[in-house]
């Protein structure tokens, strides 16, 4: 499988926050819990360096 070079990776949509929301709590989210939501998504992404270490690392291992 070949990417190309300015292939989106991951995304993390509106509706895929609301399709996780209800598994998790049985319920959508209203607009403001979205707007907490997604500041929480952020600051859990704002260690992404340790995030893509472990990324390639496991992938590194996995391929071998």
């Amino acid at each position: 499988m070949c990417l190309k070079n300015d292939e989106i990776i991951y995304v993390i949509t509106r509706k895929g926050l609301q399709f996780e929301a209800k598994r998790i709590i049985g319920r959508p989210l209203s607009d403001l819990e979205i707007v907490y939501a997604k500041d929480c998504i952020e600051w859990g992404l704002s260690d992404i360096d340790a995030i893509f270490i472990a990324a390639i690392e496991q992938a590194v291992e996995l391929a071998k």
